[in-house]
């Protein structure tokens, strides 16, 4: 809902008005257009002063977002401006799989593997490694809307480096969702063993993970309000006169 709007607004007014979305779960991310373009952010008061409402244990937020800023003639065409509150609901959440390579002494050089986790898919994965062999992987998305996953390679839950990375586009599937992808490529070699392995007891394990964070859109609103200017009316006087001709 908006509140705040006048009838009539005339050039140097301030406009004040404010979007409200009610109490849900994922809170609403709220946004304002002027006549279809993002507002300036110094246009943007955010209300700090949120509510929180219990529902069946869950707890509920609602959403509060202003725009305020001078009505200046360049905003209004034939005299109208449109305002646009839109407000989405996203859910945000994380899958993963994970690749383990585990030695059977701290001495061996060969690596068994065990794969876990649904999700996110690893392909390019051996039975086994041995120190000085290359490891290439790539991890595929789960497909989702309206933008791909965002992806990010961990090893023993720290961020690989850059350089390990291979970036891939994103795939659109046939229902218009899409598919992200990221490759992981680096040489098993002693000095990477060496940093990386985790001792446990008489074993060395090195856990590749691949994390997908998901942004599904729930629900998604829409409200437009229509400033006019004011424009005072005029009135046009008529003076007539008659001209006499004298003979």
């Amino acid at each position: 809902m908006v509140f705040g709007t006048k009838a009539y607004y005339q050039i140097g007014d301030v406009v004040n008005v404010t979007c409200k979305a009610g109490p849900s779960k994922p809170k609403a991310t709220l946004s304002w257009l002027i006549n279809g373009k993002a507002a300036a952010s110094e246009y943007l008061s955010l209300d700090e002063r949120q509510q929180n409402f219990s529902s069946n244990s869950n707890q509920l937020s609602n959403a509060s977002l202003s725009l305020i800023f001078p009505a200046e003639k360049r905003y209004f065409s034939n005299g109208i401006m449109i305002l646009t509150c839109n407000s989405v609901i996203r859910l945000e959440y994380t899958m993963s799989s994970e690749l383990s390579l585990v030695s059977e002494s701290k001495s061996s050089t060969a690596f068994v593997t065990a794969h876990d986790g649904e999700g996110t898919v690893i392909t390019g994965i051996q039975s086994a490694y041995n120190v000085g062999d290359q490891i290439n992987l790539t991890c595929t998305s789960k497909k989702a809307k309206p933008s791909a996953p965002e992806l990010i390679w961990l090893i023993n839950n720290e961020e690989a480096t850059t350089d390990m990375l291979r970036h891939y586009s994103s795939v659109t599937t046939d229902d218009g969702s899409e598919k992200s992808s990221l490759g992981l490529q680096l040489s098993l070699n002693t000095a990477f063993v060496d940093i990386w392995s985790i001792r446990r007891k008489s074993r060395s394990l090195i856990a590749f993970k691949c994390k997908a964070k998901y942004n599904n859109v729930l629900m998604e609103t829409s409200k437009d309000e229509i400033i006019r200017r004011f424009e005072p009316s005029t009135t046009k006087l008529h003076v007539s006169a008659e001209n006499e001709v004298g003979a």
